[in-house]
């Protein structure tokens, strides 16, 4: 009991993401980002860690996948760069469980107005 709550305790503690991270129960989620067609230019789409780069730049109508570890609840930050500059930035809410995440395919698509979330 008393071990129960030290690691309760531990888990909440502000920097103590290593506990948490043991905890965790999150599946690896396959996101597929691309470029919608209707845009007229190159552009970058990338996750929050990742560094814009010839791997993240895609053609309109092109897309890659990248695979997450995630979990119901979870947020992940998506931007895309045109010309030099971060045009757009969204946050992306993981709202799947485990059964639904086998089947369905989580994208961030960059359309000429926005950068979209779908099916998240």
């Amino acid at each position: 009991m008393v071990v129960a709550g030290l690691i309760a305790v531990a888990a909440a503690t502000p920097g103590c993401d290593w506990v948490q991270d043991r905890f965790r129960t999150c599946g690896h989620v396959t996101v597929e980002m691309r470029v919608d067609r209707q845009n007229r230019f190159e552009a970058h789409v990338a996750a929050h860690e990742e560094e814009f780069s010839a791997a993240t730049l895609l053609q309109p109508g092109q897309s890659r996948r990248i695979a997450l570890c995630l979990e119901r609840g979870d947020r992940v930050r998506f931007r895309s760069e045109q010309f030099g500059a971060v045009n757009r930035v969204s946050t992306c809410v993981y709202s799947k469980n485990r059964i639904e995440a086998e089947f369905t395919t989580v994208r961030v698509v960059l359309y000429p107005d926005q950068l979209a979330c779908e099916n998240w």
